[in-house]
């Protein structure tokens, strides 16, 4: 058997924007249980080109929803209110946000936070913000 170790770009800690590529349900983890992938497309701008990058990064969460849950919140931050219970809602792929990134204990970035993405105002020479 042959392994291919797969190219990893690390993200420093800091808020970022990233849109949503995709959500699905993965069967049973370690401990048996159903979860969640997120697929996020991060934008991290290069420091010394002043390029943006996009990277792939993926989240896990349980299947809760309740109001305190990882999927609650995120939801809330994606479409922009807070979901009703009882309501079905489609994974809103395509949509912005703000992720806050961090470090887990091995040194690998995860999610720590997400918040709606705001488009920055324009601005126009030689008049301050």
């Amino acid at each position: 058997m042959t392994f291919e170790v797969s190219d990893f770009t690390d993200v420093a800690d800091g808020t970022y924007p990233a849109t949503l590529a995709g959500v699905e349900v993965k069967k049973g983890g370690f401990g048996g249980a159903d979860y969640r992938r997120w697929s996020w497309l991060v934008e991290v701008t290069n420091k010394e080109t002043g390029e943006v990058e996009i990277v792939p990064l993926d989240q896990l969460t349980s299947m809760n929803t309740g109001p305190q849950s990882n999927s609650y919140k995120q939801l809330t931050a994606l479409l922009g209110a807070a979901p009703k219970a009882g309501e079905k809602i489609e994974a809103p792929t395509g949509k912005r946000v703000t992720l806050t990134i961090g470090h887990n204990d091995k040194g690998f970035p995860k999610v720590i936070g997400c918040g709606p993405f705001v488009d920055p105002q324009a601005t126009l020479p030689g008049i301050p913000r």
